[in-house]
């Protein structure tokens, strides 16, 4: 491993709207890096609370820590990782949500992993999902446990993410000459989004899995997400359709991957009970026949049956429309799968 001071700068960029229960421990970790050659750009996104005060008690006392104030519309934390991307001094960039934990070897793993493999445009390194601090008598999830690269952009529209926003370390350099950047109309999948905008750019990567232990921690807490907030409401099914015709319409991006989209999108049609707005049911039909994403019309006939029956609790008639659904060429709306990217783990402390 080279000195410090001989490899470039890592910045790291996190969002923060209102975490003054949860920040100082995200900083605290970056500072408790053997790798010192990093910054941390945290940019406000308006919070009402004390963020921002604990942010510059961090930068009184190392000035590695910056604080930008978001300047601009819209609200959110994908704004608020552009301007941080835009300000970003490093050769190597991170992005952390305001309560993720970076363990002490995960800037020195990482920068080592990419310096020793340069043609690579990002690394992705596992992590733990769990509750935080780390504990030998808790079980946790491990993040990005594949080395399997087929089928990555499925993955991702699948809803079975491969990995996770704290899991990549990016040559900003790779992010800048593709001119990707975090979509700014999202409210929520915005690492999904990116994530597979990285991977249609032609990005290369590797998983670090062979060579690397878990190096993060996406926390479990009950502070609020809005992963949270929007799970099973009206506006998840309005972000798949903004990302589905946002895909759909893009050369670049083939078909076939957007076939677990569609099925997500058809199951939310189907199931929701929640998802009583006419305009949003008009807008699935349009969406799916516009695009011509070969979803045949009398599958989405059968589909707008199952719904009709499944919402009224008529017996039988659901049973019915599904077995005819399972029997199309789009029986794959139907078909669910296991999230094979995490499995239970036990971190072992170094003591």
């Amino acid at each position: 491993m080279k000195r410090n001071s001989e490899v470039g700068l890592i910045s790291i960029v996190i969002p923060a709207y209102n975490r003054e229960k949860l920040i100082s421990q995200t900083l605290d970790s970056i500072l408790e890096q053997s790798f010192q050659n990093w910054e941390c750009l945290v940019v406000d996104d308006g919070s009402t609370d004390f963020t921002n005060s604990i942010v510059k008690s961090y930068i009184e006392k190392d000035g590695r820590f910056r604080l930008l104030e978001r300047d601009r519309l819209p609200k959110g934390a994908p704004t608020c990782r552009n301007i941080g991307l835009e300000n970003a001094k490093g050769k190597y960039i991170i992005f952390l949500d305001s309560d993720d934990i970076l363990f002490s070897h995960a800037l020195e793993s990482r920068v080592d992993f990419m310096e020793s493999k340069p043609k690579l445009d990002f690394c992705v390194t596992p992590g733990l999902r769990g509750e935080y601090p780390i504990s030998n008598q808790k079980d946790y999830y491990l993040i990005s446990s594949k080395n399997d690269k087929e089928n990555t952009i499925e993955e991702f529209f699948r809803a079975r993410i491969p990995w996770n926003t704290l899991n990549p370390t990016y040559k900003k350099q790779s992010i800048l000459e593709h001119g990707l950047v975090w979509d700014e109309n999202l409210e929520g999948f915005q690492d999904i989004d990116f994530h597979v905008n990285c991977l249609i750019s032609n990005l290369s990567f590797e998983y670090s899995n062979n060579r690397l232990e878990p190096d993060c921690l996406w926390r479990f807490h009950s502070l609020g997400n809005i992963g949270n907030d929007i799970k099973g409401d009206v506006r998840k099914v309005r972000l798949w359709l903004y990302i589905l015709e946002k895909y759909g319409g893009n050369p670049e991006c083939p078909k076939e991957t957007l076939k677990p989209l569609i099925a997500s999108i058809i199951k939310n049609y189907i199931f929701n009970k929640k998802l009583k707005d006419n305009n949003v049911i008009r807008s699935i039909q349009e969406c799916i026949y516009k695009l011509d994403l070969g979803l045949m019309p009398l599958t989405m006939y059968y589909c707008t049956l199952y719904r009709y029956f499944y919402q009224k609790n008529i017996r039988y008639f659901p049973s019915l429309f599904r077995f005819m659904i399972a029997k199309s060429k789009d029986n794959y709306i139907l078909l669910s799968s296991k999230n094979n990217h995490y499995k239970t783990y036990r971190y072992v402390l170094n003591n």
